[in-house]
């Protein structure tokens, strides 16, 4: 039987694969009202990739991805899909209206509108793909900062070892090929499965390793 399958070590989520969401500053939201609001602080979140800004609006105060070039004391308006131009570089994206940002919050990300009517807007997302959402859904107008995040090199292994820790990853991780039999299904040879990576879905735990149950394999043509 395998020892260590990181699928079987993880589960349904232990403490040890799950983020470290006790040291976040909080959700990310949006205000209920379209109203102005005044940057009071701009913060550092373990979990997030971005500086987090807080924001005052009236009488809530929510936390915000912060768009690249402002500071304290800045004001903050939130639109609405439908009173952005084309062309405009968004971020704090909603996808279904006051439900709250859910695109465009990562550091150095940015989402642009490509049409819209009355009844949709279509917005280009960070991975070149397309979007349509509800004209009423809001966003906030730039890119989000930390954009050279990844260029710092981290110099040593521990600092790569927190850093994926902080997100609940595993690291570091080896190719399954590249482990002995003992240890994983694919384990042994030269550094290929071996065998068919496709498994039955009612494979026992210490099998059900690869593509579980696939209607297909290989790359779509």
């Amino acid at each position: 039987m395998p020892k260590r399958i990181d699928s079987r070590r993880r589960g349904k989520g232990k403490p040890k694969f799950s983020p470290r969401t006790f040291r976040s500053v909080g959700a990310l939201s949006l205000p209920q009202k379209n109203v102005r609001g005044i940057i009071l602080d701009l913060v550092h979140d373990n979990i997030k990739s971005a500086p987090v800004m807080v924001v005052e609006f009236e009488d809530e105060l929510v936390l915000l991805s912060a768009p690249l070039g402002v500071k304290v004391g800045d004001g903050v308006t939130v639109k609405q899909l439908k009173d952005i131009s084309e062309g405009v570089e968004i971020c704090n994206v909603e996808t279904t209206p006051h439900g709250g940002p859910r695109l465009a919050r990562s550091s150095g990300v940015i989402a642009k509108i490509v049409s819209k009517d009355d009844k949709k807007v279509v917005i280009s997302l960070p991975s070149k793909k397309t979007k349509t959402l509800n004209p009423t859904c809001r966003a906030l107008i730039g890119k989000v900062s930390g954009g050279g995040r990844k260029e710092k090199p981290l110099l040593k292994a521990g600092n790569a070892y927190y850093a994926n820790r902080s997100k609940g990853k595993i690291w570091p991780r080896n190719a399954a090929s590249a482990r002995n039999p003992v240890d994983h299904p694919f384990g042994g040879g030269d550094r290929r499965p071996g065998k068919h990576k496709t498994i039955s879905r009612h494979a026992s735990a210490g099998r059900k390793v690869g593509s579980i149950a696939a209607r297909r394999t290989g790359k779509k043509k």
